[in-house]
Parts: structure tokens; C-alpha cells; sequence
């Protein structure tokens, strides 16, 4: 069993019932699996229920919109939209998830085959993809009866959260403000020749060269990253991105925003093996409107459901560059 605080815990609401959520996939799971494998799904615990019967609970009493539910011939259907980066977790491994799901709903879950997925590069823009996305298809959820669509389309639904919510999959889609002006691009390139041509920074065999570092054409500043795992969810994304135009031209005006880039800030804790390096950003224009703009895309995706609880707790960074580590210190604190 794993330990967690259960004052803490993250809750879900699963038609008129709410669930805790103790662990996750990434707790119980030490590797990205692959189709066949499967990541042990995060405990759901209801108010003085345990484990099993609030899973029970979600089979027996949870209904879906009456309307997601297709009635062919003596056979019901229900489909949901998914990537195919997210199959292995509900198939499981042997299939066992899978097979439970079945088991205790009496529906049938029928996953496409995998496919390879079609990778869109990332870079500077209002929204953009961090990896690939897409490849996948909708799962169908295939029963007897109503019911048994309806228990097998939440139980897969849960699966679904569980697997994008834990840190096996990664970040996808990013929205961020352009930062590739002439000027900074200029001087993003000077600084670039300056670190690797310092041998007290760069000295030969660090690991520090140019692949490293950004393209400058795609330098931006991140506002939030995002898991967007399914086409409901990036088309909901689309929209939100459309609605969200209006607040942000009444919150920007008719001035731009001006930001000063100085100084560097790296994300763990040791600087000899450095992972993320990023720059400092400092809003020059009266009234704080970045970090307003910041505040109102983030909370306007958290209320669309589109946003994990712990972005609004991490810094709005995003990874860029190739997942390697490479010593920093000294340009640490020559750059300081």
C-alpha cells in the first residue's frame, strides 16, 4: 500500500460521488512501459470505503451522459478519444487492467492498434507541441447493456486521468509569448560564442556545445505546459485559446510588453549536472501585466480542466533541448 495524506490528496468528481486519490502511476512504476506493460493505477478511496468498493462503487452507481451511449442492434457503444501514448496504461500488463475493468463492469474495451505517432516540432508561438501527438484512435467501450457501457466508460475514463496525470507521459503542448526579436536573437547568439568559447565554462569534454543550447529563432517565455493526450482535449484547448483573445487584448491594451532577460536560474538543485537552464525574466512595463497574463491563462485552463493540479504549484518553465545532463557551475557564476 502506498503511504499518502489523505487530507492532502487530490480529489475527483465521478458523476455525483467525489474520490480521493492516493499515488499515482509514477509511484508504483519505475519505467515508461511499453504495450503489454502497465502502470499500477492510483488507489481511488471513497469516504469509509476501501480500495475495492470504491472502485465497485464507480462500476455500479457513476452514469455517463445518456447521450455519449450508441445502441446498435442488441449491443451498446460508447467511444473515448485517446492517444496512443496512453494505451499501455489501460491495457496493463499481460492485460490485466484491462481484463479487470472487464471483468467487474461486464463491458468490452476495444484499443486500436498502436500506431506511430506523428511528431510536431516545438518552438516560440501561442500554442505549440512540445513532443508527439496524435497516432491514436478512440477506444470503444462495447456492452449488453446501458449500464455496462456506463461502468466501463468511467473505469476508462479513471485510467485515462491516472496515466496522463502521472509522470510516465510527458509534457506535450506548451503555451508561451515569442521572444525572437531581432535584438534578442542577436544577443542570444554573442552569448552563446562567449560561453563556449570560455574555457572556464566550457572547458573540453564538459558536454557543453552548441546542440545544447536553443534555437534562437525559438527562443519564448513559457506560460504553462500542458498534457493534452486525446483531439477532445486539444480542440478544447483551440477553443479556449480563441475565447481567451478578448480578455487578453483588454488586459494588454494598445502597449506592448516590455521584459528584461538577465541572469540564469536552473531547476534541480546541483549545478554540476544540470538538466534545465533557463533565463530570468523581469516585467518592464507599469502594472504587473505579465504576470496578470501569466494568472489569467493559467487559471482560465485549471477551470477548463485542461491544466494537472501541480503546474499551478511549479514553476511556468518548460523543458527544452535534449533530456541530458551537463555540468553548469561555472557559468553559473560567471553569469550571476
Amino acid at each position: 500500500m502506498i503511504e499518502s495524506d489523505v487530507l492532502r490528496c487530490q480529489l475527483i468528481n465521478v458523476g455525483p460521488r467525489t474520490y480521493r486519490v492516493q499515488g499515482n502511476a509514477a509511484s508504483t512504476l519505475p519505467h515508461q512501459p511499453d504495450r503489454g506493460e502497465h502502470a499500477t493505477g492510483a488507489r481511488w478511496q471513497q469516504d469509509d470505503e476501501d480500495e475495492e468498493e470504491a472502485l465497485a462503487a464507480v462500476a455500479r452507481e457513476a452514469e455517463i451522459d445518456a447521450s455519449l451511449i450508441q445502441q446498435e442492434g442488441s449491443v451498446y457503444l460508447a467511444k473515448l478519444s485517446c492517444d496512443a501514448e496512453v494505451y499501455p496504461f489501460i491495457i496493463g500488463r499481460e492485460g490485466r487492467t484491462r481484463k479487470q475493468i472487464e471483468a467487474e463492469t461486464g463491458a468490452q474495451l476495444i484499443i486500436p492498434r498502436r500506431t506511430a505517432a506523428a511528431a510536431t516540432p516545438g518552438g516560440g508561438g501561442a500554442a505549440s507541441s512540445g513532443g508527439s501527438s496524435g497516432g491514436g484512435g478512440d477506444i470503444v467501450v462495447r456492452g449488453p447493456t446501458r449500464a455496462a457501457v456506463s461502468s466501463g466508460y468511467l473505469r476508462t475514463q479513471l485510467a485515462i486521468h491516472n496515466a496522463v496525470s502521472g509522470r510516465l507521459l510527458d509534457y506535450n503542448f506548451f503555451i508561451s509569448l515569442p521572444l525572437a526579436s531581432p535584438a534578442a536573437v542577436r544577443q542570444f547568439e554573442a552569448f552563446r560564442r562567449a560561453v563556449l568559447s570560455d574555457p572556464r565554462v566550457a572547458p573540453p569534454g564538459s558536454g557543453l556545445e552548441e546542440s545544447i543550447f536553443m534555437w534562437p529563432q525559438n527562443l519564448h517565455l513559457t506560460l504553462v505546459m500542458l498534457k493534452l493526450y486525446s483531439d477532445q482535449k486539444r480542440h478544447e484547448a483551440q477553443r479556449l485559446l480563441t475565447r481567451l483573445q478578448g480578455p487578453v487584448a483588454a488586459l494588454l491594451g494598445a502597449a506592448p510588453i516590455k521584459v528584461h532577460l538577465q541572469g540564469l536560474e536552473y531547476m534541480n538543485d546541483d549545478p554540476a549536472a544540470m538538466h534545465v537552464l533557463y533565463l530570468k525574466v523581469q516585467d518592464m512595463g507599469p502594472g504587473n501585466r505579465l504576470e496578470a497574463l501569466c494568472d489569467l491563462v493559467v487559471d482560465e485552463f485549471a477551470r477548463a480542466g485542461l491544466l494537472l493540479p501541480q503546474v499551478r504549484e511549479a514553476d511556468r518553465v518548460e523543458r527544452q533541448g535534449p533530456a541530458c545532463w551537463f555540468p553548469c557551475t561555472g557559468l553559473i557564476d560567471v553569469n550571476k
